[in-house]
């Protein structure tokens, strides 16, 4: 049974993060430079011909990119979800220190991909603009009145709302990256004490349980404001 709660979790943060890669990609314009002298005869940035990359092929890196992040960070939780199941039924099977390190060492290995992919898309969204009419919706969407009529956690909506409302995606891109390395840093607290044959303090694993809640929240928060602006239309 709680096998079968622990996929259907899994499920729905898995569909939030696809239509959180959704709505962030669909709308990019990669532009590295819009001066008339930073364009070749073919039309394209000189930039881009320089790092050998087109028009299409820079977006399409991005969403890949997007799309590796979220896929570790899932897989991270998963990996932290077991864990917790695992340390659950302790008292009836008993500690496997082997297995649980097992396990949150695949964590960490997943988070550390995922920050080198947030890495990544920072270092490229740095280079990206974004579609003009979208982020003029973004600016002046009405988000006291969406988190009113949704109930949404107001910390993590007004911290959604900060980036959103003044256009900024690579913002977003940003705060998940310092999340990751967050909870990065509480997976390697959790793996110090099971290094000493001793299980995590509660309090440790509920911080990181807060952790991943919170980044998954956001990149909902994240995608029902786009869904709203673009989906709806």
């Amino acid at each position: 049974m709680r096998h079968e709660i622990n996929n259907a979790i899994f499920k729905t943060l898995a569909l939030t993060f696809i239509l959180f890669i959704f709505c962030i990609t669909a709308f990019p314009k990669w532009v590295a430079n819009t001066s008339e002298d930073a364009f070749s005869e073919t039309g394209l940035p000189m930039t881009q011909l320089q790092a050998g990359l087109s028009v299409q092929s820079g977006e399409k890196q991005n969403q890949t990119t997007i799309m590796e992040a979220a896929a570790y960070f899932l897989r991270s939780q998963s990996n932290f979800f077991s864990f917790l199941d695992k340390t659950e039924l302790s008292d009836l099977e008993g500690i496997d220190y082997s297995t649980l390190r097992s396990i949150i060492h695949n964590a960490i290995s997943n988070t550390e991909n995922a920050k080198t992919k947030y890495t990544e898309l920072v270092l490229v969204s740095g280079q990206t603009l974004y579609d003009p009419v979208i982020i003029d919706r973004l600016i002046h969407f009405d988000y006291i009145s969406f988190q009113e009529m949704n109930g949404l956690n107001t910390p993590l909506f007004t911290e959604t709302k900060n980036y959103l409302s003044a256009g900024d995606v690579n913002g977003v891109y940003s705060r998940l990256l310092a999340e990751t390395q967050k909870i990065l840093e509480k997976l390697l607290i959790i793996d110090a004490s099971l290094d000493n044959e001793t299980l995590p303090a509660l309090t440790d694993c509920w911080r990181l349980t807060q952790s991943y809640s919170e980044t998954l929240l956001f990149g909902q928060y994240v995608a029902e404001v786009f869904y709203e602006i673009t989906g709806k239309n």
